[in-house]
């Protein structure tokens, strides 16, 4: 068994927000989730101490800012794990390019995966391998 990880997760929906918790405390219980609504309170407690979390799952669209925004921003902190788009919506496909691109021009080596929602199974495994590698 590994040892406990923290797992951030954004998404303005609280429904999606409350299946991820239970999903991440029914499969995995050894690790913690931390769950924000609004990206720019997740930025806050990131500038606190952005190597507490393991691993930030965002949601792409949101009303405030855009999931691979929020993420660009997130390394510009100094972030320096891995993290998953999970998007509902197909189109989100360009941005998420654009963010990879981003990442590759810095030359960061950070793992960006894309899950398109609600796919949760495959989302709860996609956690699971990160943080089995973190």
């Amino acid at each position: 068994m590994s040892h406990s990880k923290i797992v951030m997760y954004v998404d303005d929906d609280p429904y999606l927000l409350d299946i991820f918790m239970q999903e991440l405390t029914h499969k995995m219980p050894e690790h913690t989730c931390l769950i924000f609504k609004n990206p720019y309170e997740a930025l806050d407690f990131l500038k606190a101490d952005n190597d507490l979390v393991d691993l930030i799952v965002t949601d792409q669209t949101m009303p405030t800012m855009s999931g691979t925004d929020f993420l660009l921003k997130v390394v510009e902190l100094g972030y320096e794990n891995d993290f998953i788009v999970f998007s509902g919506n197909c189109d989100d496909t360009v941005s998420f390019n654009l963010l990879k691109a981003e990442l590759s021009s810095k030359n960061l080596s950070l793992t960006a995966r894309m899950i398109e929602k609600p796919n949760f199974n495959l989302l709860m495994d996609a956690v699971k391998g990160i943080l089995e590698d973190v």
